[in-house]
């Protein structure tokens, strides 16, 4: 949980014990940094609901909880308009560098996938040309 200026007496009387209740980490930051990493979460999260809505997801009858969760962040984000979406981009100075991230983490995954196929694929190759 992030925190700006808030009066003295709340930090020490009611906000610990509210937390703590929660089990939910207590972090002071300025204002700048709490806007800075709201900014980068909430873009974040826009951005993955944006490209999973790309990918026209729907309902089914046997949904697990991890695609269910899936369904309601598109649902949730592509709800926000457009504009909230494209000033997180213009005004959030991390936004390239996290879709670079993003574009670099999905092509490693890639890799890995495809990289494991092709060890597969010679594998049964090779043991099927050893076996003639």
């Amino acid at each position: 949980m992030l925190l700006s200026r808030l009066h003295p007496s709340y930090y020490n009387t009611l906000l610990p014990t509210s937390f703590h209740a929660r089990s939910a980490p207590l972090v002071e930051k300025s204002c700048a940094e709490r806007d800075e990493t709201a900014a980068e979460i909430q873009f974040l999260t826009h951005t993955i609901g944006r490209v999973l809505a790309k990918l026209d997801l729907k309902s089914t009858p046997i949904n697990t909880k991890g695609y269910e969760t899936l369904l309601n962040l598109v649902q949730n984000t592509c709800r926000d308009s457009s504009d909230l979406y494209n000033g997180l981009f213009i005004y959030n100075k991390n936004s390239t560098e996290l879709i670079e991230k993003l574009d670099v983490a999905m092509h490693a995954m890639k890799k890995e996938l495809f990289g494991r196929l092709h060890g597969m694929l010679m594998k049964q190759l090779f043991e099927s040309l050893d076996s003639k």
